[in-house]
């Protein structure tokens, strides 16, 4: 009977993986298997934009590069938001690897005593988070996020083009991101 206790084990670590799990961690075999409402309608919309050249298309990056490369370009995304006083919780999703990240207030969340460069910020970014309960979630693309980062595109823009989907727990957080 010991085969038991080893198999629930075994099970148990896939499916915790699997649902923390983006495509840069090499274990999504099935990209829908991650859909969240509103995903595949920025992801069909984000490849309509590149070929209509309103965006530019991005290298394809795998693996640790590609987790490197998205969370450069999320922490950017959040020292902007920062410093337009942006509050409260947002939780992001690139439709392109399945990476969901999570913004807060450090006055909402829970701080590491040792983690002397998040204490110097106010609005901590964390990534492999879960998918929200109750909180505002922005939908949208690598390719759309460096695009709105570098100018090519604003973000207000780019939402009225599909590539940025906004659903709302709080009707400020529209305001606060500048997309009401």
């Amino acid at each position: 009977m010991k085969t038991v206790p080893i198999l629930s084990a075994i099970l148990f670590s896939f499916s915790f993986n699997s649902a923390i799990a983006c495509g840069y961690d090499a274990q999504m075999n099935n990209p829908f298997t991650l859909a969240f409402p509103g995903s595949l309608t920025v992801a069909l919309a984000t490849q309509s934009a590149i070929a209509q050249e309103l965006i530019p298309a991005i290298p394809s990056l795998a693996g640790p590069a590609g987790l490197a490369r998205s969370v450069r370009w999320l922490e950017q995304f959040r020292a902007q938001l920062e410093a337009q006083q942006y509050q409260g919780q947002l939780s992001i999703l690139l439709v392109d690897s399945g990476l969901w990240s999570r913004m807060s207030d450090s006055n909402t969340s829970i701080m590491a005593a040792n983690d002397l460069l998040a204490a110097s910020q106010r609005l901590r970014l964390e990534t492999h988070s879960s998918p929200p309960n109750n909180e505002t979630v922005l939908i949208t693309s690598e390719a759309t996020l460096a695009a709105v980062l570098s100018g090519e595109i604003s973000l207000q823009a780019a939402k009225a083009a599909g590539l940025v989907r906004l659903q709302l727990h709080q009707p400020q957080d529209a305001t606060m991101l500048g997309l009401k």
